[in-house]
């Protein structure tokens, strides 16, 4: 199973919409979040280390190495979904 920075992304929005609508307990929502940013600084080391290595190596996956448009990488995935 991969895991992405797209698909953390989209979790805490989601998770955000919870909060909004009363659907999460506050502690359940700041356990994700603890747990999201545990992630990112994760992947912070990985792209120093990456860097420190003059751009050589593949890392883990979790953060796209070609980069983007903002609607390809599920940036307006949410936009999507909610009703205009």
């Amino acid at each position: 199973m991969s895991h992405t920075i797209e698909e953390l992304r989209n979790h805490l929005f989601d998770t955000i919409e919870l909060i909004k609508k009363g659907e999460i307990e506050p502690a359940d929502a700041k356990a994700i979040t603890n747990a999201s940013q545990a992630i990112l600084n994760s992947a912070k080391i990985e792209v120093d280390f990456i860097k420190a290595l003059g751009g050589v190596g593949e890392g883990t996956g979790f953060i796209p190495l070609e980069p983007r448009k903002p609607d390809q990488a599920g940036l307006n995935e949410h936009k999507k979904d909610e009703e205009p």
